[in-house]
C-alpha cells in the first residue's frame, strides 16, 4: 500500500488487486455524502445509511460507458463498504492506477515539451474534441461535470484523455446551479456550456504550460491570430454547446472562413497576469485576484 493524498472528503491509497496483480487506486471517503443511495441497491447495503458519495453513484454511471476512442471516463473496478467495528464505516471505490498522471503530468512531459502552441494544437486538437464528446455523454445522461480542470483530466496515453474526479457531478436541475454563488465565481450560470468553458480553458492551459515558452504563448493568445487562439476567442464571444463547439472547432481545423467578431490584441510584454486570470477554471472569486502579485517572465 502507498499512499497518495486525502481532502476533507477521503483519502486514497495504491494498493495491489490479489486476484489480477494490477495495481489499483482505492478512494475512501469519510463523510461528504450527498446524494440518496440507489434504491436498487439499499438491501445489498442496509444499515450503512441512506446516502452515499456523489462520486460513487457518478463514477458507477460513467465508468463502463465506452466512448468515442476507447472508455470515456476512468472505469471503475470495484466498490464496497470497509467495515473498520461495528458503528465505524466507510465507502471505498476501487479504480486502475493511471500511471500517466493528468493533463499537467503530460504537458510537463519530454516527449511533447518546448512544441510550438501551432504544433501542439496539430497534435492534440483531435484529443480535445473527442474529450468533448465524452462530455456530452454526461450531459446526456442529465448531470454536468462541474469540475473541469488540468488535473482532473486523465492519462492513459498521449492521445487517450479520460475525464475523472466526479466527486462535483450534478444533475442539472440541482439547486447548486441556481446560487449566486456560481455567478460570483469565475463561472457561467449555464451549468453545461460552464462545462465546456472550463475544457476550453483547460485545453489552452494545457498548450501553455507544454510550450516551455508562456510569454510567446501569452503573446500570441491575446493576439488572437493563430487558428487555436481564434478557437478559444470566439468560443468565448459567443459559448457554444458542445455540438456547436465541435461543428466550429473542425471548420477552424480546415481552414473554412469563420466570421471573426473579436477585437483584441497583444504586444511584445508578458502577459502572465492577465492570461492567467483568462484561462482560471477553478472557483476562486474574482475579487481575491486583485491582490494577487503581477508575476514577470
Amino acid at each position: 500500500m502507498r499512499h497518495l493524498g486525502g481532502s476533507f472528503e477521503g483519502s486514497a491509497a495504491l494498493y495491489v488487486d490479489v486476484n489480477s496483480g494490477d495495481v489499483v487506486v482505492v478512494k475512501t471517503y469519510m463523510s461528504v455524502l450527498r446524494n440518496i443511495i440507489l434504491e436498487s441497491l439499499e438491501s445489498a447495503f442496509e444499515g450503512v445509511g441512506p446516502t452515499w458519495p456523489t462520486e460513487m453513484e457518478a463514477s458507477l454511471l460513467l465508468g463502463h460507458r465506452q466512448g468515442f476512442d476507447g472508455p470515456a471516463y476512468v472505469p471503475v473496478r470495484d466498490y464496497f463498504v470497509l467495515q473498520e467495528n461495528s458503528d465505524s464505516w466507510r465507502w471505498a471505490l476501487v479504480t486502475p492506477f493511471i500511471e500517466a498522471g493528468t493533463l499537467e503530468t503530460l504537458a510537463k512531459s519530454t516527449k511533447i515539451h518546448e512544441r510550438t502552441p501551432q504544433k501542439l494544437d496539430k497534435i492534440f486538437r483531435s484529443v480535445f474534441e473527442v474529450v468533448l464528446r465524452n462530455v456530452e455523454l454526461l450531459h446526456a445522461s442529465g448531470y454536468c461535470h462541474d469540475d473541469i480542470k488540468p488535473d482532473n483530466i486523465f492519462i492513459t496515453d498521449t492521445t487517450h484523455w479520460l475525464p475523472g474526479d466526479l466527486g462535483n457531478v450534478r444533475h442539472f436541475a440541482h439547486p447548486w446551479h441556481s446560487t449566486g454563488k456560481i455567478k460570483r465565481e469565475n463561472q457561467l450560470a449555464d451549468y453545461r456550456l460552464n462545462d465546456v468553458s472550463r475544457l476550453v480553458k483547460t485545453y489552452m492551459s494545457f498548450q501553455r504550460q507544454a510550450s516551455g515558452d508562456a510569454c510567446g504563448f501569452d503573446d500570441a493568445f491575446w493576439r488572437g491570430e493563430q487558428v487555436w487562439s481564434r478557437l478559444y476567442w470566439q468560443w468565448m464571444d459567443e459559448p457554444l454547446d458542445i455540438s456547436a463547439t465541435l461543428e466550429l472547432s473542425r471548420r477552424m481545423n480546415s481552414s473554412e472562413e469563420v466570421e471573426w467578431k473579436w477585437e483584441g490584441g497583444g504586444g511584445s510584454a508578458c502577459l502572465s497576469r492577465k492570461t492567467d486570470m483568462e484561462l482560471l477554471a477553478t472557483q476562486l472569486h474574482w475579487t481575491i485576484t486583485d491582490y494577487w502579485p503581477l508575476r514577470r517572465c
